[in-house]
């Protein structure tokens, strides 16, 4: 509950940075499409495809960022994979680090898994094949 929170208030923030309006209203109005395409049909393969254009576009922004920073010291990263020391306060830096890192993967393989996995679920003479091959305990 407090993750999804966490999306809504983030996609408020979103908002008010995109189009200036107060971030609550941004919210609203995001949960207010939500439902609508809830409720709308064959809107899902159109939200999945716009999702995986931006993750794509996440990752390409993130690579671009990385390259035109420099990228990382390699003496310092081969250090830092054989010294496992962490700086003092980098903790929160690291947790933030791996919950995005995270959510950017589960983003691309679950939305990706759960397709196939509805696709295949629906594929005809499923249900048959499932049951024969199921535990008869």
């Amino acid at each position: 509950m407090f993750f999804t929170i966490g999306n809504i208030s983030g996609i408020g923030a979103g908002m008010n940075l995109i189009f200036g309006i107060n971030w609550k209203l941004g919210a609203v109005i995001i949960m207010a499409a939500v439902i609508f395409c809830y409720f709308s049909k064959n809107v899902y393969n159109k939200i999945e495809k716009g999702i995986m254009v931006a993750l794509c576009a996440m990752t390409i922004a993130f690579l671009v960022v990385l390259v035109m920073s420099g990228g990382p010291d390699t003496r310092e990263t081969a250090r830092g994979l054989i010294q496992w020391k962490f700086p003092a306060g980098s903790l929160p830096v690291i947790i933030g680090f791996i919950g995005s890192s995270a959510s950017l993967t589960t983003g691309i393989y679950g939305t990706y898994f759960w397709s196939c996995r509805y696709q295949y679920c629906n594929y005809p003479g499923w249900r048959h094949r499932h049951e024969s091959h199921g535990s008869h305990h």
